[in-house]
């Protein structure tokens, strides 16, 4: 109980910096509303244990962790998720972004970084089956980090974002930059 009290009050001191203004939303119909045209990616379009890096690069998006695996649960709305161990995922886009939206069954802390400085850290969205948590932000960012500081792994059942409008030439520089960061790792 003192991890779970504890983290919340980080995760409360990070909340509280912030260089954009961003809008909470908690209802997805309201957040799609907002937010407008948008991608959804609902990991189901692959089989369980396959390891997510570029596989959605096409729609403007990588996962540069490297642990996030496809996963089939029935907590899953669509049967069909993703996870990491730990639970932590970094998403970079192509283009950047003006809104980030995740249902998870467990909890999540979103922040988003503007060409790598962090620009706002969410509160944690508390856990419930199907929860969603979302956020449109008034300055564009391109990379976002989910983690779940409650627990061991991180479960997310559908990823949205948007707009998703790739500029020239945006995914070929984003694909050689992960190439070459994937290569620095592993030297």
């Amino acid at each position: 109980m003192r991890f779970f009290a504890s983290t919340l009050a980080a995760v409360a001191l990070l909340s509280a910096s912030s260089s954009a203004d961003v809008t909470v939303y908690t209802n997805k119909s309201q957040w799609v509303t907002a937010v407008g045209s948008h991608t959804r990616i609902g990991f189901d379009e692959y089989p369980p244990d396959i390891n997510i890096t570029t596989q959605y690069a096409n729609l403007g998006v990588i996962f540069t962790d490297g642990d996030d695996v496809t996963d089939y649960n029935p907590v899953y709305l669509d049967d069909y998720g993703l996870i990491s161990d730990p639970s932590h995922f970094r998403l970079l886009f192509s283009t950047p972004m003006h809104g980030i939206g995740v249902e998870q069954p467990g909890f999540v802390v979103i922040s988003l970084y503007s060409h790598g400085s962090l620009i706002y850290t969410s509160e944690l969205f508390v856990g419930g089956f199907f929860l969603f948590g979302g956020l449109i932000s008034n300055v564009p960012f391109d990379e976002v980090v989910m983690t779940d500081p409650t627990g061991p792994v991180l479960n997310i059942d559908n990823l949205y974002f948007g707009p998703a409008i790739p500029a020239p030439g945006a995914l070929l520089i984003l694909l050689c930059g992960f190439a070459s960061q994937s290569t620095r790792r592993r030297t």
